[in-house]
């Protein structure tokens, strides 16, 4: 089992049960939460409707949510081949080949104007939030900073 640790919780790879499916479990103290989204404490329940309306191969999703009286966490599908930092970092002088560089930056793009149409702002673009899956697509990760978000909650 891989645990990756944040500010205020940690990132599990989990399988369910009941179906074998394996997934990325974001869990997240209230208490942090509430303290990083002290000036706009409604963000909390904004990040996990945006993985919830977000439809969008380059994009998280979101399969599950639960919480308790003292976690909260977000279930997404499993990006089991790390970020881009990663894919970076094992690469000759720590760069992408060109094509391999104008692959991930369509993928980008097409999830950012995807967010775009819908009125929201991806303020978190950084290789450790560009995550990537088993089939070598990118999908965008960490909605925590999302700006605009209203319109996505009323259902765009």
């Amino acid at each position: 089992m891989r645990v990756l640790l944040g500010g205020f919780g940690m990132v599990l790879h989990c399988r369910k049960k009941t179906t074998g499916v394996h997934y990325a479990a974001k869990i997240q103290t209230k208490a942090g939460l509430l303290r990083h989204f002290r000036k706009k404490p409604a963000n909390v329940v904004l990040e996990m409707k945006a993985y919830a309306q977000c439809h969008h191969p380059y994009l998280t999703s979101l399969a599950y949510a639960c919480q308790s009286p003292t976690v909260a966490t977000l279930v997404m599908p499993l990006s089991n081949y790390g970020d881009l930092n990663r894919v970076l970092s094992l690469c000759p002088n720590n760069r992408l080949c060109v094509e391999r560089t104008r692959f991930y930056a369509a993928e980008i793009a097409s999830g950012l104007i995807y967010l775009h149409k819908h009125a929201v702002m991806y303020r978190d673009l950084k290789p450790g939030n560009v995550l990537l899956n088993g089939n070598g697509h990118i999908c965008l990760a960490d909605f925590g900073s999302l700006a605009g978000i209203y319109s996505m909650c009323c259902g765009l």
